[in-house]
This record gives structure tokens, C-alpha cells and sequence, in this order.
């Protein structure tokens, strides 16, 4: 699975990452290394995602002041990516 992951590297202004299949953390780096407390929350989140009427989304972005999330939903993989944003 590993050489699968390489692009998540070649991210610009990746922070970490984490990889989660069936609630478990397959792989984590860099900022979100070993945050598996973020999983539950997640789901919680991708969960009332499904109840939406078209319940295709697969993409959530959750923006802070200098970083924002990327969840995004394929198959049985969640991918949640922290990638620095630019100041205005």
C-alpha cells in the first residue's frame, strides 16, 4: 500500500495526512501522524454527509486560518489531508 500513497506526498503544502479503512488508521505522516483520535469524528462527519439527498459526495473541505482539511471518500479508503493554505 505504501508505494500506492506516493502521491499524497507530492502534495504542495502538505502538512500530514491519514489514511483510514473500516475505522482503523492505515497509514499517517507528518502533522497528523499517530491522530487517531480524529477518526471517530470523521466518521461522525462522513456519516451525516451520506444522509444528504443525493448522498454522492465524496469530498469535504474544512478550512481554518492557515490550514484546512481535505476529506475525501473512495471506495473503503477515507483520505483526510492537512495542507498549509497561504496568507492573503
Amino acid at each position: 500500500m505504501d508505494a500506492s500513497l506516493a502521491f499524497l506526498n507530492k502534495l504542495p503544502d502538505l502538512r500530514g495526512y491519514l489514511v483510514i479503512s473500516d475505522g482503523a488508521v492505515l497509514k499517517s505522516e507528518g502533522e497528523l501522524a499517530n491522530k487517531e483520535s480524529m477518526v471517530n469524528p470523521i466518521q461522525k462527519m462522513l456519516a451525516c454527509q451520506s444522509t444528504m439527498p443525493d448522498g454522492k459526495t465524496a469530498n469535504l473541505s474544512i478550512h481554518y486560518s492557515d490550514y484546512m482539511l481535505t476529506i475525501s471518500r473512495n471506495g473503503k479508503y477515507v483520505f483526510v489531508v492537512k495542507r498549509g493554505l497561504l496568507p492573503p
